[in-house]
């Protein structure tokens, strides 16, 4: 308990808290787990075979119980029993949620080549009804074959491995809540006629025709290790479909009651991954590895049951584009002149040159939300990393980049505008559109003229979206480990020192904040490099 007093008159203003209170709180989660596999492997002269099947089950109850009372006479006494039952309070819930599952898996290795396995499992949730398609069927299947093992390609010197490799697979998610297809009520107390009554109400829609929502992967890939395993490459293209999303869409207000989930989406992502990496040595001293990785991915929303699209601030979510894609106004540049105004559609606001000019997309001769369109992507594009390691007469450098290639990024707020919420001006606002210019200058400015509580140019627009690609030296270490010569009449078998960095520099385009920082949030803490020197020793 705080005491706050008048400076002054030394009289007590309030105490926080200004009640003494006690509350007791008591949380239990049990879970059972049942699990039950057999396992059988054989092999004849040609073929290995392995056969594993196996059923388990997982259900969870969880209770909570919290009792409170207020204004003890003796607050040193912690026992709710030293509290006055006047103003007391008690809740208490529970909540349950079962899983069962039979799974079973088919592996065959024929002439240490050809490689086959089939996997199915059938799973049960409580989270649906059992009425409706509570289980549901996830098979998967691959298959591999290890060329470099035939006899054509067996005399190859340079080829240490080639495999091909294909698989298709489903897997399932049910992660929605406990209950969605019961008509559920909530208890609580209301007013009526002067007296506390107890209330109960069904406050969201209950669908008792929801089922498992399903992922479907279809891959393909090589392997291959080349040189005595110096030149090591690994690539997979891959369609991921998931169907039978589980969402809560709109439904009319009329309703009076919230949505509930059904299954009502599908999306659609393709990409591919490429990893090389070679390892290899100069001499009897360096030694050296570089390993690569790039990869990239497209995203698409097939489809929302007819309904959409779905505005959340400046992202939309629509059939035939991808999910939460930057959604505003395009710009045209900004105003230079009077005329230029005067000629335009109508905007927002008192509209003066030097401000933001707007593409009228449908040519109605009116700015507004109709002419909005997708200005960028927040999903990343052509993602790359690199390793890269060096070793020469016990010096060693260990260096970690990693970038995109194509990205989006909104300033918005503090990161964009001047004076925002009686903030300072940057650099990037020198370069604005001044009547004190000429208008050679304003034709190249790069930021309208200043403005406080202006409408126009704080829309979302893609003036404000900038191209957020990046390549991060992200880790750093430099060693040197003394050789065993030296350490010979010491009392240690390894002693090394070395310095290492995270977060060290970055390449980018973005003016004054990250560009892997939060969508749109100045705010966001920054990615802080830290340097650490150290020492590294073991006793003999």
């Amino acid at each position: 308990k705080i005491d706050y007093f008048n400076f002054d008159t030394k009289a007590l203003l309030f105490s926080n808290p200004n009640k003494v209170a006690l509350t007791n709180s008591h949380n239990n989660v049990l879970t059972n787990y049942l699990k039950a596999q057999i396992d059988y492997s054989t092999s004849f002269k040609w073929l290995d075979l392995n056969v594993l099947a196996g059923a388990e089950q997982t259900d969870n109850r969880s209770q909570s119980f919290n009792a409170s009372r207020e204004l003890s006479l003796f607050p040193d006494l912690v026992q709710l029993n030293a509290f006055p039952s006047l103003n007391q309070n008690m809740t208490g819930d529970a909540t349950s949620w079962a899983l069962q599952s039979y799974y079973g898996r088919v592996n065959l290795v024929a002439s240490d080549r050809y490689l086959f396995e089939l996997n199915a499992r059938y799973d049960g949730s409580s989270r649906f009804a059992p009425d409706f398609k509570r289980f549901g069927f996830f098979p998967s299947l691959s298959a591999g074959w290890v060329l470099s093992k035939e006899k054509f390609l067996s005399k190859i010197n340079w080829l240490s491995l080639l495999k091909l490799r294909a698989s298709w697979g489903s897997l399932g998610n049910q992660n929605i809540g406990d209950y969605p297809y019961i008509s559920s009520l909530v208890l609580g107390q209301g007013v009526f006629n002067g007296n506390i009554v107890s209330s109960a109400a069904q406050t969201v829609v209950a669908n008792r025709k929801i089922t498992w929502e399903a992922t479907k992967l279809l891959n393909f890939g090589f392997d291959g290790s080349f040189f005595r395993n110096r030149l090591n490459v690994e690539f997979d293209y891959y369609v991921k479909n998931t169907d039978d999303i589980l969402l809560s869409l709109p439904i009319p207000m009329i309703v009076g009651l919230g949505a509930g989930v059904q299954n009502a989406g599908s999306v659609q992502n393709k990409g591919w991954d490429l990893q090389i990496g070679y390892n290899d040595r100069i001499g009897k001293d360096f030694k050296f590895g570089i390993t690569g990785v790039f990869s990239d991915v497209r995203n698409k929303v097939m489809d929302l049951k007819g309904t959409g699209p779905y505005i959340s601030g400046f992202q939309i979510t629509r059939e035939g584009d991808e999910i939460g894609a930057l959604y505003g106004f395009q710009a045209k540049g900004l105003f230079q002149k009077p005329e230029d105004v005067a000629a335009s559609a109508t905007q927002f606001g008192a509209v003066k040159p030097g401000d933001i000019q707007y593409v009228d997309q449908n040519k109605d001769g009116v700015i507004n939300n109709l002419d909005r369109v997708i200005i960028g992507s927040r999903i990343p594009r052509y993602t790359y990393s690199a390793n890269l390691f060096f070793e020469y007469k016990g010096f060693d450098v260990t260096l970690f980049f990693q970038g995109v290639g194509k990205w989006n990024g909104l300033q918005i707020q503090d990161a964009a505008w001047a004076f925002f919420n009686a903030g300072s001006v940057r650099d990037i606002h020198l370069d604005r559109w001044s009547l004190t210019k000429t208008p050679e200058e304003n034709a190249k400015a790069t930021y309208p003229r200043f403005f406080i509580s202006q409408t126009n140019n704080t829309q979302t627009s893609s003036y404000w979206v900038d191209d957020a690609s990046f390549v991060k030296l992200k880790t750093a270490v430099l060693g040197y480990t003394f050789p065993a010569t030296i350490l010979k009449k010491t009392p240690f078998s390894l002693f090394k020192v070395y310095l290492s960095g995270q977060n060290i520099f970055s390449w980018d385009k973005v003016p004054g904040y990250d560009p892997e920082a939060p969508l749109g949030n100045p705010f966001n803490y920054p990615q802080v490099a830290s340097f650490v020197a150290g020492v590294k020793v073991s006793l003999k």
